[in-house]
């Protein structure tokens, strides 16, 4: 194994109706303390004698170190005599890190509730992690402990707990009730966040549905035209230049009759605009032809 490898955490292995097993591995704080527990559950289950207790678990040990110190015959002797707490204390002393009580105590004050944890979640946390310095120096009391969760309530908690009349005003030494109205404080909070928050989605999801409606980058086709889609409409758009086409132009005048043909051609006129004297023909007319409208066939008077 290189150097720079991390070290296998030592696991507690328990079971309901038999002692525990502590596997090989770097021991933590919370492997002994699921070791104890698991421990003091077989001794009341099994009506164990406190006398008895040290000598009953030193079978319990799958680690080479603490083989190591529980295997001498002198020490085995010695660790018998003791009880149970006082060879976990020894215990501790041995196989856990230097200062782990002072890390351990530094992570519980330091602790802080996240974003997304309830605050029953939260606190339930760190006095699990508390829980391991139970029966040391390091140990907090429940007013130690209350301080450090007030400290570490997520600034909207803090601002609705400050303005509550209930929590802050139990006894300091009730830290059940304490904990108890601060849970009801937060449930508020939580849903207060919920509330808002599917406000805010609504709101979202109204927009969403109005923005196709307000946008003018839609295709053509996908705008609604006066008239379109009206029952029984066949109005369709029409270009701008047959429109104009239409209007300018309006129904083509008569053909020429033969007396408008001989005036014409008597008096240099174009059959087209029907000028007399035009100075073109009627291949080359830059003009219309003349509005059917108010049309009067041409004279030798004009």
């Amino acid at each position: 194994m290189s150097s720079s490898a991390k070290p296998k955490i030592a696991v507690v292995e328990s079971h309901s109706n038999k002692l525990p097993t502590l596997h090989e591995g770097e021991i933590s704080p919370l492997a002994a303390n699921d070791f104890e527990i698991s421990c003091l559950n077989y001794f009341a289950a099994k009506d164990i004698a406190a006398e008895r207790q040290v000598a009953v678990i030193l079978g319990c040990f799958r680690s080479q170190a603490v083989n190591n110190w529980t295997r001498p015959a002198v020490s085995r002797t010695r660790l018998i005599a003791l009880t149970f707490s006082a060879f976990m204390a020894e215990f501790r002393t041995k196989f856990l890190r230097p200062h782990w009580e002072k890390t351990t105590r530094a992570q519980v004050l330091g602790s802080r509730m996240p974003e997304n944890d309830s605050f029953s979640d939260w606190a339930t946390n760190v006095e699990a992690l508390h829980s391991l310095l139970i029966g040391t120096s390091a140990e907090l009391d429940m007013n130690q402990l209350r301080y450090t969760l007030e400290a570490g309530m997520l600034p909207t908690l803090a601002t609705l707990y400050g303005a509550d009349d209930t929590a802050p005003a139990i006894e300091k030494d009730k830290f059940d009730d304490w904990r108890a109205a601060v849970v009801v404080i937060d449930e508020r909070r939580s849903f207060a966040l919920e509330e808002n928050r599917k406000a805010i989605e609504h709101e979202l999801n109204l927009q969403k549905r109005k923005a196709p409606e307000a946008s003018d980058d839609r295709p053509y086709k996908e705008k609604k035209v006066f008239g379109e889609g009206r029952k029984g409409s066949s109005a369709k758009p029409t270009s701008t230049a047959s429109a104009t086409s239409s209007t300018s132009s309006g129904r083509r005048c008569p053909v020429l009759t033969a007396d408008e043909r001989k005036w014409l051609d008597k008096y240099e006129g174009c059959n087209k605009c029907r000028t007399f004297f035009a100075g073109h023909e009627h291949a080359d007319c830059p003009n219309d032809f003349p509005a059917a409208e108010g049309y009067k066939p041409r004279t030798e008077a004009d």
